[in-house]
C-alpha cells in the first residue's frame, strides 16, 4: 500500500510540473521615432504579431510559447522566425536584421521556462 501511495504522489507531482517554453522578444527603441514591428513566425503553429514601440520605450514585440513538451533550453534567437520587419512613423525601415541571433541579448530563466531576447534600435538602424 505504501508503494502505491508513493507512486500516486509522484505522479501528482509530475503532472503538476510546468512544461513547455515561452519565448519573448523585447525591443528598446532609442531611434527618436515611433516604430511598428510586424513579425511572422512558425512556432507550434503559424502566426503573426504586430507591436508599436514609441521612442524611449521598451516593449515586447513578439511572445511565442508551447504549453507542452520539454523546455527548449538550446533555443536561439531567430529560430522559427520567418521575418521581423520594422517601419517608423516617417516611413524609414529598420535595417537591423532581427532574425539573426547576434542582434539579440539572451536571458534564460529555466525555473520559469522562459527565454527573453532583447535588442536595441538606434537612429543608425533606420534608413
Amino acid at each position: 500500500m505504501k508503494k502505491i501511495l508513493t507512486g500516486v504522489f509522484a505522479l501528482m507531482i509530475l503532472a503538476g510540473c510546468k512544461k513547455g517554453t515561452t519565448i519573448t522578444y523585447r525591443v528598446i527603441n532609442h531611434s527618436g521615432e515611433q516604430i511598428t514591428f510586424t513579425s511572422y513566425y512558425d512556432y507550434s503553429s503559424r502566426g503573426s504579431s504586430s507591436a508599436i514601440v514609441n521612442n524611449g520605450d521598451t516593449r515586447d514585440i513578439l511572445i511565442m510559447g508551447k504549453a507542452d513538451g520539454s523546455f527548449e533550453s538550446d533555443y536561439q534567437a531567430g529560430e522559427y522566425i520567418d521575418s521581423i520587419k520594422g517601419i517608423s512613423n516617417t516611413n524609414k525601415m529598420v535595417t537591423k536584421d532581427l532574425t539573426k541571433a547576434s542582434n539579440w541579448s539572451k536571458v534564460t530563466t529555466k525555473k520559469q521556462r522562459l527565454h527573453t531576447f532583447t535588442a536595441e534600435i538606434k537612429a543608425a538602424d533606420l534608413k
